[in-house]
């Protein structure tokens, strides 16, 4: 008896296994120029090396003439507990209008600032439609990555891929399919490569407040931008 049989059959082996590597990994990573897989975020950073336009030179709110936030408020706070999921940490902000109930239903929403558009679908019940961005800025002579998300949206105008500025107009606000009322969802990650999730959890490990994070890094010093 043949242990290991014939070389077909070690061949096709090796391409089952190879083609089983390359779906699990496939949605997460990318290749490189000698076709060896690499992870997403170097090849987010790759891009924003490539395209230095793309680097932020400041961060703004995505409701508001002008990034200004004027006219909204949040309504549930960043690391606020929920009953109603669990008693876990709101992982954003949902922001509102003044007005209240649905009177911000299909007001545009704005990217937070310069970057690359990874997702833009669908996310699921609870969520509606969904926005993901990543963007690049620089501290300490590091480029840094971070996600910005933007949930509940109604109408969305960018596509996965597509390059954009900040102050764009990359959506307006939703109610996620009617679940809600209407309002904005938006979450700030420091760590861009996590799956969407459910919008709470029992920490807030790789999210950071947004309100926060925006006021810190309003206005950053990059080259070309004194």
């Amino acid at each position: 008896m043949r242990l290991f049989g014939n070389q077909n059959s070690i061949k096709k082996m090796k391409y089952i296994l190879l083609t089983v590597l390359l779906i699990l990994v496939g949605c997460d990573r990318h290749l490189n120029n000698s076709g060896e897989p690499i992870s997403r975020i170097v090849h987010l950073k790759k891009i924003f090396m490539e395209n230095p336009d793309l680097i932020s030179k400041g961060f703004q709110f995505p409701v508001g003439k002008d990034g200004s936030a004027n006219g909204y408020y949040v309504a549930q706070g960043f690391q606020k507990r929920n009953k109603r999921f669990g008693g876990n940490f709101h992982l954003g902000e949902d922001w509102n209008g003044n007005g209240g109930g649905d009177t911000d239903l299909g007001d545009p929403v704005y990217s937070i600032a310069n970057g690359i558009v990874v997702f833009s679908g669908h996310g699921g019940r609870g969520w509606g439609n969904v926005i993901r961005i990543v963007h690049s800025y620089p501290q300490n002579k590091n480029q840094i990555l971070v996600e910005s998300v933007y949930g509940h949206v109604l109408d969305m105008f960018v596509s996965e891929g597509d390059h954009v500025k900040i102050g764009e107009k990359i959506a307006t606000i939703g109610n996620a399919d009617g679940l809600y009322h209407a309002h904005l969802h938006l979450e700030i990650r420091t760590d861009p490569d996590m799956e969407l999730g459910g919008g709470y959890a029992p920490n807030t490990y790789g999210f950071t407040e947004p309100r926060a994070f925006i006021r810190k890094n309003k206005d950053l010093k990059v080259a070309g931008n004194p």
